[in-house]
């Protein structure tokens, strides 16, 4: 007769000549994780007028199935702002590298799979995506010019 019952840590059980046998339950509990870098600013050259930033994946463990989507948002729909004068705008485009593709606002720009980050792993490569920044018209007036972009990580299950 095997006796059922939840193994806790604090306790010991001790085998008789009564009860020869003990069953205890083992459990394992796997949860998605996922560590993406996202770096704190993108710098747009004043002589190239590009600038290039990575997304990187630095941890990726989740089901075959699943995914990590990352999508990007202008809060200034891809014009920068002259940080003394709120009316002189300056629009840039915003790609993603690897696509070539030029990213438009809440647009996913990766899509990451654990396939993909063991795949670079064996490699001893990162799992990243690179945007790149472009100015696209030459400044209103002289001076420094600010944006903001919000990125969003979503969990896609199957």
């Amino acid at each position: 007769e095997n006796k059922t019952a939840e193994c806790l840590a604090s306790n010991t059980y001790t085998f008789d000549t009564i009860m020869n046998n003990y069953t205890i339950s083992v459990s394992y509990k796997y949860s998605p994780k996922y560590v993406i870098t996202i770096p704190a600013y993108l710098i747009i050259k004043e002589d190239t007028k590009s600038g290039a930033m990575d997304v990187v994946v630095s941890e990726l463990w989740i089901p075959e199935n699943e995914a990590v989507a990352v999508m990007v948002k202008s809060e200034d729909n891809f014009n920068l702002t002259h940080v003394d004068y709120n009316d002189a705008k300056l629009p840039y485009n915003l790609f993603a590298v690897e696509s070539n593709t030029r990213v438009t606002n809440n647009m996913e720009i990766a899509r990451f799979t654990m396939t993909d980050f063991l795949k670079k792993q064996s490699q001893s490569q990162d799992l990243y995506v690179t945007l790149k920044g472009t100015i696209t018209e030459l400044p209103p007036m002289t001076g420094t010019y600010n944006g903001n972009l919000t990125f969003t990580a979503n969990y896609i299950t199957a």
